[in-house]
């Protein structure tokens, strides 16, 4: 048996079969230590320079300065003589081994801001800033964002007096940085590996001293309102985003390097520019405003849409695979013209019903004494209830040529919807929120609906999974003849713990709609009487109950259809892998002010 995990320790569990039955027949213990710290100082100067019944200018200066470091170590024992003393010294020496690791990372920046206002409805805001990192080589180590803004107050103006609105123009364009990056990208770090020869040293990766900032300049135009007596606030907001010198892993020839564990890898490069542009809208209502009575609502809606522009080629793209992949099967695919990271794969054609569809239908498995046929066979070639793939090139052969566009994991639009109630003492916040048009790769049904891994939990759809019939009951279930799909409604293949058809490679079977409705956010509240609460010295009391994550409607079949990106890659957008789902919380609070 293993050691408890306590105080840093791990258990191990190293499975073997004995008389048929599983037993752990290696004890091991890992301790790991690690230490960080991180300061942080800032500093601010604001001074008013002018101020009268016209003009009013005011400046800001400010710097700020942060760094962490980190370091850690970790042992690893195996083959102890006993459970009983768990002490790293009393580990097998052959079978210790030792990692570590230290870094730091740091950034400094000067800022300077001025506002200034005429007759007070004419508004001017200039920004300058300078960030240095220390993730970015000496040569481009600094960068340099400015910005403006003009607001103008419209409501404010003499020919509107009388009309009793409240509205704004807004316009602004500005540029901010990016170095959302790992540590020394920009250089090359020596890699320790084993050789027979003891400790060797290799590059890590290709340098490149000169990496930088990735930039976004932004440009955006809004309006906001208030109407009939403050009744009705809107707001719209319309932007322009493009991001330059993206900070991206090139792709280059393998004779070059790659991006596997055991190569040089490829250099880090500012590539290529990205367009977001979109709209946000946000809408608060006042529906009841009587004295013990209110109703407000509030409204937003976001509408975004992104390309990749350009690349460090014109025929670049940048592919991502999922970790249990081969290489030659991809998940998703980002190139010039497009979205970023569109799932990529086969279209499926449905199931396999018997052996004159399979021996029709392009090539998956070649025959080698039928040319151009399938090879019709339960266990080496394609059987009825395998899945049959489009040959979309029509060269009659399904390969990676028939791979395309099988999916986009970015949303058409966003929205949130707040309801908030209060009836004398109690009130009450209702909170939906909401994602239409993404789709989502639900690949965690090639575990839970396949049979490759025989000791897998398997889903509830298997139930009706592909099974076949045999027209006379007598002979064989291996003469493709005397075989047939007996639920050709269905779309779940066959099991088989080969799948030499590939019928869980990636395709649009594991692509689906990721749309949801979410009820967020319930939270009703109790505030007592003050004239009760100040008998015991209190100035406010309130209980309240809190429900999160109450209820969602979706026709996603896995745990929660709101993903994020997998392995916090953007290229790899609501790729779900067996996500944890978000939980259900129930709080309840006392708000007690003395």
């Amino acid at each position: 048996m293993g050691f408890d995990n306590n105080h840093g320790l791990n258990r191990a569990f190293h499975p073997t079969y004995k008389w048929g039955v599983l037993i752990n027949t290696e004890n091991q213990l890992r301790q790991r230590e690690e230490s960080s710290f991180f300061w942080v100082w800032k500093n601010y100067l604001t001074y008013e320079i002018l101020s009268n019944d016209k003009h009013q200018l005011t400046a800001l200066l400010g710097q700020e300065a942060q760094k962490s470091t980190w370091e850690g170590s970790q042992v690893t024992k195996k083959n102890f003589a006993s459970n009983d003393i768990p002490v790293l010294s009393e580990g097998d020496d052959v079978t210790s081994r030792t990692t570590g690791w230290k870094d730091a990372a740091a950034i400094a920046s000067y800022f300077g801001r001025f506002n200034y206002s005429l007759f007070n409805r004419y508004l001017f805001t200039f920004t300058m800033r300078a960030d240095g990192s220390s993730k970015f080589g000496p040569e481009n180590r600094w960068g340099y964002f400015p910005s403006a803004a003009f607001a103008w107050r419209i409501g404010s103006e003499p020919f509107l007096e009388g009309l009793n609105t409240n509205m704004k123009l807004r316009v602004g364009y500005g540029e901010v940085g990016n170095q959302a990056i790992a540590n020394y990208l920009y250089g090359s770090s020596l890699l320790a590996i084993n050789s027979p020869f003891g400790t060797a040293y290799r590059l890590e990766k290709i340098s490149n001293p000169k990496l930088k900032w990735e930039a976004t300049k932004q440009f955006n135009a809004g309006l906001d309102m208030g109407l009939f007596k403050g009744r009705i606030d809107l707001s719209i907001d319309f932007y322009n985003k493009q991001t330059d010198d993206m900070l991206l892993q090139l792709s280059v020839p393998s004779y070059l390097g790659g991006t596997g564990w055991q190569d040089i890898r490829a250099p880090f490069a500012n590539v290529g520019k990205m367009e977001n542009r979109g709209f946000d809208i946000a809408l608060r209502t006042h529906n009841i405003d009587r004295k013990k009575f209110k109703w407000s609502t509030d409204l937003t809606f976001s509408r975004n849409r992104n390309k990749v522009k350009e690349l460090d080629d014109a025929n670049r793209v940048y592919w991502r695979n999922l970790y249990w992949y081969s290489e030659f099967q991809t998940a998703t695919k980002t190139s010039a013209g497009e979205p970023l990271g569109l799932f990529y794969g086969y279209q499926v054609d449905g199931i396999f019903t018997d052996q004159d569809d399979i021996l029709n239908h392009a090539v998956q498995i070649p025959d080698p004494n039928n040319d151009g046929k399938n090879l019709v066979d339960k266990r080496t070639g394609v059987w009825i209830g395998d899945v049959k793939f489009k040959d979309l090139n029509g060269d009659g052969v399904i390969n990676t040529e028939d791979q395309t566009i099988i999916g986009n994991p970015n949303p058409d639009f966003t929205f949130g919807l707040n309801n908030a109630f209060s009836l004398g003492n109690f009130d009450l916040i209702v909170y939906f929120t909401g994602s239409y048009g993404a789709e989502i790769l639900n690949y965690s049904r090639v575990q839970i609906e396949g049979m490759t891994n025989v000791y897998a939990n398997q889903a509830e759809t298997v139930f009706n999974r592909a099974i076949y019939g045999l027209h006379d009951p007598n002979g064989s279930d291996l003469d493709p003849a005397n075989v047939y799909l007996a639920n050709p409604g269905t779309d779940i293949p066959r099991p088989t713990t080969t799948d030499n058809n590939r019928n869980n490679r990636m395709s649009d079977r594991f692509i689906e709609d990721g749309s949801y409705l979410r009820l967020q956010n319930i939270r009703l509240g109790y505030t007592f009487p003050t004239d009760m609460t100040k008998r015991f010295r209190v100035e406010k009391l309130r209980l309240y109950l809190n429900a999160q994550n109450v209820k969602t409607f979706t026709k996603y079949t896995g745990y929660d259809p709101e993903i994020g990106a997998f392995n916090q890659d953007p290229l790899l957008q609501n790729v779900d892998m067996g996500r944890y789902p978000t939980p259900r919380i129930y709080t309840f609070g006392l708000d007690l002010d003395f």
